[in-house]
Parts: structure tokens; sequence; C-alpha cells
């Protein structure tokens, strides 16, 4: 039960975060703001008591959401996107878990005029 908790509580905070970013702009009052978000992820797996759910949820909380939301404070970082903001099940998916947003490039548009030949390798 209090991995669920402890899950449930991050899970808060990190929505939490996710609004603030919307109202207060890049910097250190952002971080300021941020602050009892960083002490809760770094405090929370201590509330449990299996050494495998303590483990895990301090990889994941304790190291790599406490990172990813400081650069997150100051503007940098994968939780900071500059073209598009992201959305919530993103952005707590990104903050929580290692894994990384790739942008998918725009497909190359064709510009011939009457050349049926088709990209860089293209036969006679």
């Amino acid at each position: 039960m209090s991995f669920i908790k402890a899950w449930s509580l991050v899970i808060v905070s990190l929505c939490y975060t996710f609004f603030i970013s919307k109202l207060v702009p890049k910097g250190i009052t952002r971080l300021t703001l941020i602050i009892p978000v960083l002490l809760i992820c770094f405090t929370v797996h201590l509330s449990m008591s299996s050494l495998h759910s303590v483990g895990i949820t301090a990889f994941f909380i304790t190291w790599l959401a406490n990172f990813k939301l400081f650069l997150f404070a100051l503007g940098r970082g994968p939780l900071s996107s500059n073209p598009k903001p992201l959305s919530l099940p993103i952005f707590l998916a990104v903050s929580c878990l290692p894994i990384k947003i790739q942008l998918s490039p725009k497909p190359p548009t064709s510009h011939s005029h009457g050349d049926s030949r088709q990209g860089p390798l293209s036969f006679f």
C-alpha cells in the first residue's frame, strides 16, 4: 500500500509542477516553487518497506525525476520543449521514466518538375 501512496504523491506533485510551468516563467522563481516537489521526490522512497520497491522508486523518482525537474525549472532538459509544450501524460512519462522523446521529421517534399528520379540514389 505504501508503494501506491508514494507513486500517487509523486504523480500529484508532478501535475503541480506541470501546471506551475504554465503560470510561472523559467528561472529562479519556478525553481523556488518546484523545491517542495524536489524534496518530496527525494524522500518518498523512505516510506516503503520492500527492498525492490525502494530500489525502483529511488532510481526513477529520486534520481531521474529530480534531475529532470531541476533542469526543467531552469528551462533546460527533456521536459522543457521549445517548439511545442508537452501534454500532461507525456510530461509525467518523461519525468519519471528513462525515455527520450524524438520528434518525427517532416517528410521530404519533392519539387521536381518532370524529373522522375527519386532521392539521392537514382538510376538513369
